[in-house]
Parts: structure tokens; sequence; C-alpha cells
């Protein structure tokens, strides 16, 4: 598509539910996989906006609003599970001066889940190991861990001048496809944020497990079925992916 073509998409934006009610209850549970059906819902819009521009995921603004959105609120469910390990932790553990929010971070959270009882499933030390194999290389020019590559996309999306892009097929009129580039290799937004959430919900949901374990506050009420999330708001005859039904914790 040239740059002077303009198109528009009737985009469904959610308004009339609370976020308690699309993820089941209220509390930092209800509050993490919000953050999650947040992504959900940007990744279903990238999908479509893909489609509407023949697969192009050039830096149109439609394009980067859905990955911009989609990257922070995956990282954001991350961050707002680490925060709530450690100020229930904290509160189990009768620690005598509470970590200032501003001060909250996985290397944070990490001593304080070591202190943990290992009879919780996952077992602390288990989740420690899960997370730090995620996060490998976070600090390194080239991450490793599928958290840590997130992050950086994150990061660079913010710091930097967007995504970096891999240009394929025909080099002129609608021929040209685009990609974004991850690790240096031409990957599909859609399917690569599609499993970043798949890994996100599992890992959040280990976590709120363990504050669960401790008896921390993690709000009431059950999570409803992933695939039901997007539903209330997608646009007629628009159904969310399948894929969801396999993601929902016991």
């Amino acid at each position: 598509m040239s740059d002077d073509e303009e198109r528009t998409l009737p985009i469904e934006w959610p308004t009339a539910h609370r976020y308690a009610n699309l993820v089941g209850g209220e509390g930092l549970g209800a509050w993490i996989r919000y953050k999650v059906w947040s992504a959900d819902w940007y990744i279903d819009t990238l999908d479509r906006v893909g489609a509407q521009l023949g697969e192009d995921y050039d830096r149109y603004i439609g394009v980067e609003m859905a990955l911009d959105g989609a990257l922070a609120a995956l990282c954001g469910a991350f961050d707002a599970a680490v925060g709530g390990i450690i100020s229930e932790a904290e509160e189990f553990l009768n620690v005598s001066k509470a970590t200032p929010v501003h001060r909250y971070s996985w290397d944070t959270c990490r001593p304080l889940l070591k202190k943990l009882p290992e009879t919780c499933l996952p077992p602390p030390r288990a989740l420690i190991e899960t997370v730090d194999s995620a996060l490998e290389g976070k600090s390194s020019p080239e991450p490793i861990g599928w958290l840590a590559v997130l992050q950086r996309l994150r990061n660079r999306a913010i710091h930097q001048n967007s995504l970096r892009r891999h240009i394929y097929g025909s080099t002129t009129g609608r021929g040209l496809g685009t990609k974004i580039t991850v690790l240096d290799a031409a990957t599909h937004p859609v399917s690569y944020l599609r499993d970043a959430a798949d890994n996100m919900y599992a890992l959040v949901n280990d976590m709120i497990s363990v504050v669960q374990c401790i008896d921390g506050d993690i709000g009431f009420g059950q999570p409803v079925e992933r695939s039901t999330w997007l539903a209330p708001c997608l646009p007629s005859g628009h159904q969310p992916p399948t894929r969801f039904g396999a993601q929902t914790p016991s």
C-alpha cells in the first residue's frame, strides 16, 4: 500500500465491561489476567489490520499502535505478577519494612520467593528457575530467554524508532511484504505475539498460584475461559482464536 493511500478499519473498542467481569472476579488475579486479555485484544486487532494490508506489517500507524499495545500489556502482566508476589510475600514473611513500589523488580522478588514454602505448586524455587530461564540474557546485547526477548522488543519500541523490519517478496507494488525482526530473523508479528501471550498466561498463572498458596489476596471468583475474553468486544461474526481453549487454569 502506498504512503498516500488511506484506509480505515472498524475496531470495536471495549467500553461496557469492567475488567473484573472479563477475567473472573477482582483483585490481583483479575488485574494480572486482564493484562493478558488486553494483549489478546491488541494481537487480534493487529491480525485484522495485517489482513487488510495484505500481510504487510510495515510502519503503518495501525500496526504500530497494535504492536505497542500488545508489547506493553504482555510485559505489564509479568510486572504486575512480580509486584503481587513481593507485596504478599512480605506480608506472609512479616517483613518489617515493605519494599517501596517504585523498587519492585524480579531481582527484589527472587530472594522473597526462596523463603516461601516449597509445598506450594509450583514450588517457589521451580518458579525461580522458570523465570530465570525466561529472562536469560536480559542484560546482554542479545537476549536469549523468551521473556528477555519480549522485554527488549518492548524497550526498543519505546526508546528507538519502532521495531526493525524485514522486507520480503517483490520490491514493487502489492507484492511487497514486511515482517518484524526478532533475534535477527524475519518473524510474523501475530504468530510471535500469540506464542508470547500463551507463554505469559501460563507463567503469570503459576505466579498467581504461589500468591494463593501463602493466602495472599488474589481476589474472588474463578477465571473465565480465555476463549470467551474477546467475545464481548469483537464485531458480529468475528470469533476469537480457538487456541485459547486449553489455556484456562484449573
